[in-house]
């Protein structure tokens, strides 16, 4: 589910939109599937938006939150964590499976 929000971002946006993504995975996310993701950015050039990952076996730091502006979570408590500090920065916290999820 989040590789399909990613893909979706990256097709959506552009540098111009000066939007950044922060998306928490965890170790368990398919190497294959990053490559993907880094492929759609490289095909979109100098106008791809900008994605950031953190691998939520670490802590994240929040303070990457200030400069965020869209963060995509899952309904795991540790996302819901995340959910919370997210709206202490004014971030745009949505669920990966959520329809429209960028505006």
């Amino acid at each position: 589910m989040w590789y399909e929000a990613a893909a979706r971002y990256i097709e959506e946006k552009k540098s111009e939109d000066n939007s950044l993504l922060l998306l928490l995975t965890s170790q368990s996310s398919r190497l294959d599937k990053m490559k993907s993701l880094l492929g759609l950015l490289e095909k979109k050039g100098v106008v791809a938006p900008l994605l950031c990952t953190y691998d939520v076996s670490d802590d994240v730091p929040v303070d990457v939150l200030a400069k965020t502006d869209v963060l995509i979570t899952t309904k795991s408590f540790r996302s819901l964590q995340y959910w919370d500090y997210a709206s202490d920065y004014g971030v745009k916290a949505v669920y990966a499976g959520d329809g429209d999820i960028f505006w």
